[in-house]
């Protein structure tokens, strides 16, 4: 029983609470609707950013944890069925806009992160494995995401920085027709500072 009283509280003392603010210096919006062989979609760089505020609980000297993640999109239109970028490819080719397309909405990420030594000092990579959910736009839902990124922090200085590469996948609640296939993602690359406490 000692034993166990032991592990459990070095378990509990090596756990570590994080907050998180980021913003999305990269995204793209990929959407697209295929249906008796016609492709409808828009991919390109949504209005405005996202910024990023989070919470993470990490075990194990930071090595994993649990975390979630609001994303708030701010600046831009973010109609994601926006008509005027509508597009009809019966060829079934992929077609890239220049920017200035309707978004995915403000959205949360609920995953489970591992952060390993990379053999540099005070880095770590970062694996991120979880799910998005979509709350905001009208007939989406959430779907499995998941993102790879560094970390850098001095072991004394309570603040760090992440960059990290994520990619969310969304479904749709409304209904299709059968054969219909719908698919929507929002992937970026995101610059954070965390506070670790």
């Amino acid at each position: 029983m000692k034993k166990i009283s032991l592990i459990l509280l070095l378990f509990i003392s090596t756990a570590f609470s994080q907050l998180r603010v980021g913003l999305d210096v990269s995204r793209t919006t990929d959407v697209s609707l295929k249906y008796m062989g016609i492709e409808e979609g828009v991919k390109g760089t949504p209005d405005g950013t996202n910024l990023t505020l989070g919470y993470e609980q990490t075990l194990l000297l930071g090595l994993i944890g649990v975390g979630a993640e609001y994303n708030l999109s701010v600046g831009g239109d973010d109609d994601h069925a926006d008509e005027d970028h509508d597009h009809d490819h019966g060829d079934g080719d992929d077609h890239d806009d220049e920017g200035g397309i309707g978004g995915t909405g403000s959205f949360a990420f609920v995953y489970g992160v591992a952060k390993l030594p990379v053999g540099f000092p005070m880095v770590r990579g970062i694996v991120r494995l979880g799910t998005t959910l979509a709350h905001q736009e009208d007939g989406l839902k959430g779907g499995l995401s998941y993102g790879l990124g560094v970390r850098a922090k001095p072991p004394i200085l309570p603040v760090g920085v992440e960059a990290h590469y994520t990619m969310h996948n969304f479904g749709t609640d409304e209904d299709l027709p059968s054969g219909a296939e719908y698919s929507a993602s929002y992937s970026s690359v995101n610059l954070t500072v965390t506070y670790k406490f």
